[in-house]
């Protein structure tokens, strides 16, 4: 899937780096980005990355992606545990659930989640220390999608 993910990076009083992830390339490999300047509060630049995040060319499948990464965002990183995790847990973990939640329902995600998840510098220890946590949240979500699939007509 070409997921469109990004981060945001201070770059001075009011300044933001947004930089969003346009996958790789299949020829050479190489990360394709785009990058642009905000210049505002840092909730302006996550609106700015939010309005871009789910772009009207995405296809349904890379739509249900980048939502359950933000839903698994809202689920695992609330109240306490947010302040008790750092940048690159909170992705890892999110894009982790997403990868999980897409298999789930048959949707091949091909490199997208590793590569955003190394976007993040996430690593090996990271996810297995996280292992719960994902698992945990990725049941909930597989659960409440399988609560609220309508029945096939008879």
């Amino acid at each position: 899937m070409a997921r469109k993910t990004g981060q945001l990076i201070s770059r001075g009083s009011r300044t933001w780096l947004v930089r969003v992830s346009l996958g790789r390339d299949p020829e050479t490999g190489t990360a394709n980005t785009t990058k642009k300047t905000i210049r505002g509060s840092f909730r302006e630049a996550q609106t700015y990355l939010r309005n871009i995040a789910l772009l009207p060319d995405m296809t349904p499948a890379d739509e249900f992606a980048v939502l359950s990464h933000e839903i698994a965002r809202e689920l695992l990183h609330r109240g306490e545990r947010r302040t008790q995790t750092t940048k690159v847990v909170r992705e890892t973990e999110a894009e982790a659930v997403a990868f999980v939640v897409c298999q789930s329902i048959g949707l091949a995600c091909g490199t997208s989640a590793s590569d955003y998840i190394q976007l993040y510098t996430g690593e090996r220890e990271t996810l297995a220390a996280s292992l719960a946590f994902i698992q945990q949240t990725a049941c909930e979500i597989i659960a409440t999608l399988h609560h609220s699939a309508v029945p096939p007509p008879d």
